[in-house]
């Protein structure tokens, strides 16, 4: 049985527990020394009474056998000490998983998971395969349904992937294909894309302004079946990647799998399309230099 460990102060942390105790199969979920005003211990103890969940609340012994721990938001988002809020809370909670010699798995489910995914990393000492943020997988999904839609195809035939990040997203049309058909010729005729791939672009930046609360939990599961050998996943994820001499984490195509994230090859866009990749490249850094500076 999966024992799952999560983490937070804000909504979404809720959410989160909801979903993990109304998916299928069964698991032991822990909730991590929950905020009594944001955590409903007993409505969650009574959701996991109707199906094959176990439920608790947990501290620091609880971490040391966790097959993953699922760190969401510390603090709200929009605030202006988001990062360092987010930073202080999890590394206080990383180091006291790695005093307990936790091996696990990292999962990093909240609004900035590439600059806490590339702390956590740092904070753990995890092999990078251990740690992974659920980065752009959400709007793939968006992209990838919509496709099917317009074309009248199922989903399973569409390759499509938002790379990147969700506060910079860089969908890469130059390499997504219907079966083995370029995309974009499909979308050619009566300027068709003209229409197609804005209202794709808007309906991930309408994602990406959701209340993560409701957006983000549906993406939890298929992570952990993946990470429990159940079934393998290949999806865009936050992972730690070099790039040049400097170490970036940023949303790609991956395997996900019971020994975690497996390399595949690089998804290379176009021209236009690797220089937005760029820049978050470049801000990325700047991000984690002044983060590194402060400290």
């Amino acid at each position: 049985m999966q024992k799952v460990v999560v983490c937070g102060h804000q909504p979404v942390t809720q959410a989160v527990l909801v979903e993990l105790l109304t998916v299928p199969g069964a698991s032991e979920v822990v909730v991590y020394e929950p905020d009594p005003q944001v955590i409903d211990l007993d409505s969650l103890t009574a959701l996991a009474s109707m199906g094959q969940h176990q439920f608790r609340r947990g501290g620091v012994k609880q971490l040391a056998d966790a097959d993953v721990v699922v760190l969401t938001d510390f603090a709200d988002p929009a605030s202006e000490d988001y990062l360092a809020v987010s930073l202080a809370a999890m590394r206080k909670i990383i180091n006291e998983a790695m005093s307990e010699s936790f091996a696990g798995k990292l999962l990093v489910t909240n609004h900035r998971d590439d600059i806490l995914t590339y702390f956590a990393q740092r904070f753990s000492g995890l092999p990078r395969q251990q740690v992974l943020g659920v980065g752009t997988f959400g709007l793939t999904r968006i992209a990838k349904a919509m496709t099917a839609q317009a074309l009248e195809v199922p989903v399973e035939v569409v390759t499509a992937y938002v790379i990147g990040s969700t506060t910079q997203m860089v969908p890469i049309w130059s390499r997504s294909y219907v079966a083995s058909t370029p995309l974009l010729s499909l979308l050619s005729g009566d300027n068709a894309a003209s229409d197609f791939l804005p209202r794709v672009q808007e309906a991930l930046q309408g994602f990406v302004a959701s209340d993560a609360a409701v957006t983000l939990p549906a993406l939890v599961p298929p992570l952990l079946a993946a990470m429990s050998g159940q079934k393998p996943l290949i999806a865009p994820l936050t992972q730690l990647l070099d790039v040049d001499s400097e170490v970036v984490a940023y949303s790609r195509p991956v395997l996900l799998r019971a020994d975690g994230l497996v390399t595949l090859s690089v998804v290379n866009g176009s021209e236009a399309e690797e220089a937005q990749l760029n820049d978050f490249v470049a801000d990325f850094l700047t991000t984690v230099q002044t983060i590194e500076s402060q400290e």
